[in-house]
C-alpha cells in the first residue's frame, strides 16, 4: 500500500465531498437547520469513506494491518471536512430572533 497514494486519494475526496456539501448548504429551496446540516454531514461522511475505499480495495490487496492504518488516515480526513463544513454551515445558520 502506498502511503503518499492514499493521502492523494483522501485530498481529492474530501474535496469533492466538501464542494458538493457547500453546494447542498446554500441551496435556497429550503430554510437551513441543524437537522439539514447533520443529514448533509453525514452524506459527506458517507462519500468521502466510499470512495477511498472502493479506490484503494480495488487497486491494493490490503492485509488487516493496512486496513487499519487505511482507516485511520480517512477517519483523520473526515474529520477535518466535517469540522470545516460544521462551521461553515453554522455561520450561514441565522439565530432565532430574541424578544
Amino acid at each position: 500500500m502506498n502511503i503518499t497514494y492514499l493521502h492523494s486519494i483522501c485530498k481529492k475526496a474530501r474535496k469533492e465531498a466538501a464542494q458538493s456539501f457547500y453546494l447542498k448548504i446554500m441551496n435556497p429551496l429550503w430554510e437551513l437547520d441543524d437537522s439539514i446540516i447533520e443529514i448533509e454531514i453525514q452524506d459527506m461522511k458517507q462519500t468521502i469513506g466510499q470512495s477511498v475505499y472502493k479506490k484503494m480495495l480495488n487497486e491494493f490487496d490490503l492485509t488487516v494491518p493496512q486496513l487499519k492504518v487505511m482507516e485511520q488516515i480517512t477517519n483523520s480526513y473526515i474529520d477535518v471536512a466535517v469540522n470545516r463544513g460544521r462551521k461553515f454551515a453554522e455561520s450561514l445558520v441565522k439565530p432565532p430572533n430574541q424578544s
